[in-house]
C-alpha cells in the first residue's frame, strides 16, 4: 500500500465488531442470534473484501452487508416476542422506550436506530438500506413521530417525559 502524506488509512474490520453486535442484537432481538449474524457478516466480509473500492465507508458497507444477510438468512419474519414483566413490577421508563421500540415496524426501527442508536448520517443510512437519501430522511422522521406516538399513547409513569421534542 503507497501511503502518502493526508492519506487515511481505513480502519480494520474487526474495529467494527461492536457496532456490528448492536445493530445485530437489536435487528435479531436475541444474543444467540446476533452472534451467528455477527459471525455470517464477517464471513461474507472476508469473502468480499476484495470487491471493496479503497475510498468505501466500510461501516455502511458492513451494515449493508449484514443487512443482507439477515434479510437472506429470513429475518424480520417471526421476532421473538418481548420478555413478559410480571404484574407487579413499575415499568422504568427505559423498559417503556424499548416495549414501544419492539412495536415499531422493521422498515422504520432499522433507519431510527441507525440514525439515533449508532449515530450514523442521513447519507449513510441510505446507503445502508439502499434507498435515496429523502427516503431515509422520511423513514427517521416519520420512526421518531411513530415513536413519539407509541410514548404517549402509553400509561405514564412518574418522572420528566420521555422523547419529546
Amino acid at each position: 500500500m503507497n501511503l502518502r502524506r493526508g492519506s487515511v488509512v481505513p480502519a480494520p474490520i474487526s474495529s467494527y465488531v461492536p457496532l456490528l453486535r448492536a445493530v445485530a442484537r437489536t435487528r435479531t432481538r436475541n444474543d444467540a442470534a446476533a452472534d451467528d449474524l455477527v459471525a455470517d457478516t464477517l464471513l461474507e466480509a472476508v469473502i468480499h473484501i476484495g470487491e471493496l473500492a479503497p475510498a468505501t465507508n466500510r461501516k455502511a458497507w458492513l451494515l449493508a452487508l449484514q443487512r443482507g444477510v439477515f434479510n437472506a438468512n429470513g429475518g424480520g419474519k417471526a421476532p421473538s416476542s418481548p420478555t413478559q414483566q410480571s404484574g407487579h413490577d413499575v415499568e422504568t421508563p427505559r423498559q417503556r422506550v424499548r416495549e414501544a421500540l419492539r412495536e415499531l415496524p422493521d422498515a422504520f426501527r432499522e433507519p431510527l436506530f441507525l440514525s439515533d442508536g449508532v449515530g450514523c448520517g442521513v447519507k449513510e443510512v441510505a446507503e445502508i438500506l439502499g434507498c435515496p437519501v429523502g427516503a431515509a430522511k422520511a423513514r427517521i422522521i416519520k420512526a421518531r413521530s411513530r415513536l413519539r406516538d407509541l410514548l404517549d399513547s402509553r400509561t405514564p409513569v412518574a418522572g420528566p417525559a420521555l422523547y419529546r421534542s
